[in-house]
Parts: C-alpha cells; sequence; structure tokens
C-alpha cells in the first residue's frame, strides 16, 4: 500500500488495518495524513497507538506529547505519554509526566502507573504505596504485588499472587514465566519445568510457525 488512500475509505482502511496488526501500513498512511492535518487529533491518537504497538515508545511518547499540547484536559494521552516513556526506559521522564497528572476519574490507572515507574526505579517503598491506592482485585494490581514480592524475596507469596493473576486472566507468558521463576527460587524443580513446559506448549498452539524445523522429518 502506498500510504494514498481516497478520503471516503481513509477511516475503513486504517481500522482493517489495525484489527489485522499491520501497524507499519498504517504509520506509513497516518505520516501523510499527518503531513496534511498535522493538529488531526485522531491520526495522532491511532499514529501513538501503532506506535506503541511496533514497540516504538520514542515516538509513541512524542505522538502523545503533541497531543497532551493539543487536549491538555485529556488524562488519557497524558496517561499514555507516561506508559510510552516507561516502556521506553525513561523512567525520570515518565515520572516527571505521570506526577502532573489530574487522577479525577482515572485514581487506579494513575496509581498504578506510578506504582509501576517507581518499580522500574527500584523505589519499591513508594511502588507499594502506590498499589494501595489501586483495585486490590484488578489483575494488573496482582501482578505488581507479585513482582514487589519476588524482588523482596518472598517468593512463597508471590508464587500465591502468580497462581491468583492466572486464574483470573487465564494463561499469558509472562505471568506462567514468573510463577516457574517462583518454583525455581523454591526449589520446586518438577513444578518449575511443567510451568516451562506449559509456555512453551501454549507458544507452539498460539504460533504454530514455531514448531517449524523442530522436528526431524520421517
Amino acid at each position: 500500500m502506498d500510504g494514498l488512500v481516497p478520503d471516503n475509505q481513509f477511516t475503513a482502511v486504517i481500522y482493517n488495518l489495525i484489527k489485522e496488526e499491520k501497524y507499519d501500513e498504517c504509520v506509513r498512511i497516518l505520516e501523510i495524513q499527518i503531513q496534511n492535518l498535522p493538529r488531526s487529533r485522531a491520526a495522532l491518537s491511532l499514529l501513538g497507538f501503532c506506535y506503541y504497538n511496533l514497540e516504538d515508545y520514542l515516538r509513541a511518547s512524542s505522538t502523545y506529547e503533541i497531543l497532551v499540547g493539543l487536549c491538555p484536559e485529556n488524562t488519557d494521552y497524558q496517561i499514555y505519554q507516561a506508559q510510552s516513556l516507561l516502556k521506553a526506559g525513561s523512567h525520570q521522564e515518565a515520572a516527571k509526566v505521570s506526577a502532573k497528572i489530574n487522577p479525577d476519574n482515572h485514581t487506579h490507572k494513575v496509581a498504578l502507573l506510578q506504582a509501576n515507574i517507581s518499580f522500574e526505579q527500584e523505589d519499591f517503598g513508594s511502588s507499594r504505596a502506590y498499589l494501595d491506592r489501586c483495585l486490590p482485585d484488578d489483575p494488573e494490581t496482582i501482578v505488581a504485588e507479585a513482582a514487589i514480592l519476588f524482588r523482596g524475596g518472598y517468593f512463597v507469596a508471590a508464587r500465591e499472587k502468580f497462581l491468583e493473576a492466572l486464574d483470573i486472566v487465564g494463561y499469558q507468558a509472562d505471568l506462567s514465566y514468573g510463577l516457574a521463576l517462583c518454583h525455581f527460587k523454591l526449589n520446586a524443580n518438577d513444578e518449575a519445568i511443567n510451568a516451562v513446559n506449559d509456555i512453551i506448549e501454549n507458544e507452539v498452539r498460539n504460533h504454530p510457525e514455531l514448531c517449524v524445523g523442530s522436528k526431524e522429518p520421517g
């Protein structure tokens, strides 16, 4: 796709590409659109989303920074900017942005963001304090608690938190990996191996291309 999309097809084309996770193509189209309409909130928002999903977190944060300037009352854009900076490893900048956010109706989301930033800065006391403001039954809160417990050496408690999160959301590779690490730290080697095997089986099931070449012919 060359990036030239008729106006009457633009929205449908972009959303179909996003649905198909063809974020590179979306970016090419949106960057051309923004050259013509540099203050288009819709195009910038979609561009930031695509950059984030492409793991181009610095470009995502820059795009959300523009949106914050255009819509300073929109808390979501501030949160997305801080999240992008956090993912980019710019922890101090993420902390600065998050400190300016008015939680209003986003208390849980902002507190969880600040907890994750503090965790990455190895300020576990502040991270714990922010988690106390979060919804206790939310799986992201539970996972964050598990991470703090693990870093503190409380492997039994961390294991219980990872299991609790898995019971809520079902299989997720990162949670199963955390569970495997807890088993390993507790010298529960059979359980650790089972958790790793669970990851392999699920990833091969979800991504059959991973097993190409893994078996000898015949």
